[in-house]
């Protein structure tokens, strides 16, 4: 776990992806001036690790900013040699998803250039890349870890009372068992509901907080509320630049028309008319030009850090 944690990034946090970009940006900085071929091969190698839909979206935005950005800006590289590589421990990329959305996506992904590693997990991560269960050795200094989330419980409950992930069982009132008074939520929390474990996801988190509010006024005033019930109004992730797949009831949308829809709803969720006007107009340049102005290389703190690759220098 220890070196899971320096050898890899996650992406959960502004800082995780103010990490990310700056590394995936010194790494070809780095690897311009590298004349070694091996260490320039493993300076423009990718790996993302966890096929669920962070892991499918990154892997397909960095594919993209391959492809058509920059090339621009880096002519020297032959980038021939830039790969990205998808690795999951399961038979397919979105297994929350429908089977058949889970097959385009994974071939979007292979149209974008992505290397898929589907039924192998990672047994070993180092400062020179990873290793899969079945031996194979993957090289390079970016690791992405989007695999494997682990719930931060500030008590010790013991095995009885957890589940998965260390996730904390609770009634379907949304309270441990044996203790009314204490309210679990979020990610915290393994809700069951038909018979399966809710997933961890922010509209599960959203829905309980507001649940556990309704059941505090309802105490206070002593009355009851029903048992909490979670209502899926869908799933979307995007594999690309006009391409995403959604479950939205029966529906199972994929391509372009998948990728309005994830447009118009996330729109819909940010705050105040200029936000959404900004966020549109960007989204629009970037989709007519292959363009991603912001290419700055700074740290999570701000400070610029062109060298944070774990390269093995330049020649």
């Amino acid at each position: 776990m220890r070196t899971l944690a320096k050898w890899s990034t996650g992406l959960k946090h502004l800082g995780d992806a103010l990490t990310l970009r700056s590394r995936l940006l010194g790494c070809f900085e780095t690897a311009s001036l590298t004349v070694d071929a091996v260490t320039r091969r493993r300076l423009l190698t990718f790996a993302v690790v966890g096929g669920g839909p962070t892991g499918v979206e990154y892997s397909g935005a960095v594919a993209e900013l391959i492809r058509h950005v920059l090339p621009k800006d880096y002519r020297r590289i032959d980038f021939a040699e830039v790969s990205v590589v998808l690795v999951e421990a399961g038979d397919r990329v979105l297994a929350s998803f429908a089977p058949r959305l889970g097959r385009l996506a994974a071939r979007s992904l292979e149209r974008k250039g992505v290397r898929i590693i589907l039924g192998q997990s990672v047994r070993e991560v180092d400062e020179h890349g990873l290793v899969l269960q079945n031996g194979e050795r993957v090289e390079t200094n970016t690791v992405v870890w989007t695999a494997g989330v682990h719930a931060a419980v500030p008590l010790d409950l013991g095995d009885d009372a957890t589940a998965r992930g260390g996730r904390v069982k609770v009634t379907s009132q949304l309270h441990l068992p044996g203790h009314p008074e204490v309210f679990v939520i979020g990610d915290a929390a393994a809700i069951t509901q038909d018979g399966a474990v809710l997933p961890m996801v922010a509209p599960v988190a959203i829905q309980g907080g507001k649940y556990v509010a309704r059941e505090i006024a309802a105490r206070i005033n002593g009355a009851e509320v029903a048992a909490f019930r979670y209502h899926d109004k869908g799933t979307m992730a995007t594999v690309g630049r006009g391409a995403a797949v959604a479950e939205i009831g029966p529906l199972r949308i994929n391509g372009l028309i998948g990728w309005f829809i994830w447009v118009f709803i996330h729109l819909l969720y940010l705050v105040g008319f200029r936000s959404r006007l900004l966020a549109l107009w960007s989204w629009a340049w970037n989709y007519f030009f292959w363009d991603r102005p912001v290419r700055l290389i700074v740290t999570a703190d701000g400070d610029a850090d062109p060298q944070e690759t774990r390269g093995d220098g330049a020649g």
